[in-house]
């Protein structure tokens, strides 16, 4: 199956071509973001990717993270699945704050000039192609038009990003994509965020059982 994700163009000539509109294909009007192809449920390969990344960035003494949005409502593209429980991040950052003491900034784009964002966005795709371990990045903030592909396009706008900095340096990227097309599996910032605090839970509580022994 094509991965091509924008038909509007070519939607009249091939309702010319079929005549009868009922036998023509139906073509999408607008982009079809990348993570819309994604599972609805948890897999193995996403369960155990979601406990890596919680073990992995634990510790707040050398962990921080960069919520990239836009205060700008109408460039959040809610129906795509990359951005599930978006707005239950800033929460989630603030409760990993007061019971954890993770340090968190949230970072408005629509203050940002595009130059500004497309910046922050080139590094990502640096970590994506030096450092991320085959998770991917580029399907996830992409958009398609006319003219051809323009990488980054939805980044902290229509698909808001979370940028997790150890000692000053990108070492990860949400929302981002495992796998391989077409089973890519992709982790949001809420999956991310949601499965590092039940991490935290679980060994706060072994900490607590063993000071009790």
């Amino acid at each position: 199956m094509s991965k091509l994700k924008y038909f509007g163009k070519y939607s009249k000539l091939i309702q010319e071509f079929y005549g009868n509109k009922e036998q023509a294909p139906q073509l999408q009007s607008k982009p079809i973001h990348s993570g819309e192809l994604g599972s609805k449920t948890h897999n193995k390969a996403k369960s155990e990717e979601l406990k890596r990344l919680a073990e992995w960035h634990d510790d707040p003494e050398f962990y921080k993270f960069k919520f990239y949005m836009s205060s700008e409502r109408g460039k959040l593209y809610e129906s795509f699945k990359v951005n599930q429980g978006i707005d239950e991040v800033p929460t989630l950052l603030e409760e990993l704050k007061r019971e954890y003491g993770f340090s968190y900034e949230i970072i408005d784009t629509s203050k940002m000039s595009f130059e500004e964002v497309k910046v922050v966005y080139k590094l990502c795709a640096h970590w994506a192609m030096t450092g991320s371990k085959g998770r991917k990045i580029y399907e996830i903030f992409r958009s398609y038009d006319y003219s051809g592909w323009d990488a980054g396009y939805f980044f902290g706008g229509g698909t808001p990003a979370l940028l997790v900095y150890f000692l000053g340096t990108i070492d990860l990227v949400l929302p981002h994509e495992v796998g391989r097309w077409p089973k890519e599996e992709t982790i949001t910032i809420h999956d991310f965020l949601t499965a590092l605090k039940e991490h935290l839970k679980v060994k706060s509580s072994g900490r607590s059982e063993k000071s009790i022994k």
